[in-house]
């Protein structure tokens, strides 16, 4: 085992993280929201998979447990001010209109 790795743990984070990654970086926040269930298996993660197996480790199975109150604080955050940004511009085109 430590002859193919000197962090076994460090190896699983960064295959992990970068599985999650690959999964998310092409979703919208909707469309990940309606995928995110695939993240309960193994399948999602081909990467900590294949390097845990190169180790000497069996993944068996992966447990997503939802993203974080501060993700939904920055998608809420976000839609504030995508929200803001829609009634500035519908405000100053009607300005523009009515002149």
């Amino acid at each position: 085992m430590l002859d193919t790795t000197h962090d076994p743990i460090a190896d699983f984070m960064n295959s992990l993280a970068a599985d999650v990654m690959q999964f998310a970086a092409s979703l919208t926040l909707p469309r990940f929201l309606e995928r995110q269930r695939e993240l309960d298996t193994l399948d999602a993660f081909p990467q900590l998979v294949s390097r845990a197996k190169r180790i000497g480790f069996t993944v068996t199975q992966v447990v997503y447990r939802g993203y974080t109150s501060e993700l939904q604080a920055m998608h809420d955050d976000a839609i504030q001010r995508r929200t803001h940004s829609l009634l500035e511009q519908e405000t100053e085109e009607q300005a523009r209109i009515s002149k």
